[in-house]
């Protein structure tokens, strides 16, 4: 039994009148996907993908769970019917599939949604190799655009690790080329000098243009 009637849809969305753009909604990343967009030496040094408070087999587990739910048409049409009260994370409607983020947004109402990944920057960001650093970075930043090309109302964010402020900037330039609308800048690296050092004008001059 697939036929599920949704409780949202095209004129009694979640939104209803109102105009919202959404400024935290997630990509929930399956396990091979940061690697799928790396080139075959980064992909070989990243570290496996780690759900906050482990990771491991049982990370691996439950996500391939979640991605292999999709061939179950049962199950599908009962999330698909009621995205605002389905599961959120993982098991949502919409969390790791681009057509589903689709139909999802169609019963939010949504006019845009900011996209964030999750847990993937976890596999090259404390690195102390720059060379797995940025190749990350890049990998993250053409899978997040590739993601949201799909429609228009999602907006790829890309992320822009601060470790070389040359690099930094070549990074920041190919999301925006490849498609990002916004970047994320993470905190608390490096550490010996500020976001406001000189050394960045060229990274904040460029998103300013952009």
């Amino acid at each position: 039994m697939t036929d599920v009637a949704p409780k949202w849809g095209p004129g009694n969305t979640y939104a209803g009148e109102l105009s919202i753009h959404d400024a935290d909604s997630h990509l929930m990343e399956p396990n091979d996907w940061l690697a799928s967009y790396a080139d075959e030496v980064t992909a070989a040094k990243l570290a496996d993908l780690s759900l906050l408070g482990g990771g491991g087999k049982a990370t691996n587990d439950l996500v391939e769970q979640c991605w292999e739910r999709r061939n179950d048409p049962d199950e599908t049409a009962k999330l698909a019917a009621d995205v605002v009260g389905g599961p959120k994370g993982y098991f949502a409607y919409g969390s790791m599939d681009a057509d589903e983020r689709i139909g999802a947004l169609d019963q939010l109402g949504f006019a845009s949604q900011l996209v964030f990944s999750t847990f993937s920057p976890t596999q090259f960001q404390r690195s102390s190799d720059l060379e797995l650093v940025y190749g990350g970075a890049s990998a993250h930043n053409r899978g997040m655009a590739d993601f949201c090309a799909i429609d228009p109302r999602l907006l790829a964010v890309g992320f822009v690790p601060l470790n070389d402020a040359a690099r930094a900037v070549e990074c920041a330039r190919e999301a925006i080329e490849a498609g990002c609308r916004a970047l994320w800048i993470p905190h608390g690296v490096p550490l010996d000098k500020s976001p406001t050092h000189p050394a960045y004008d060229g990274l904040w001059a460029l998103m300013q243009d952009a």
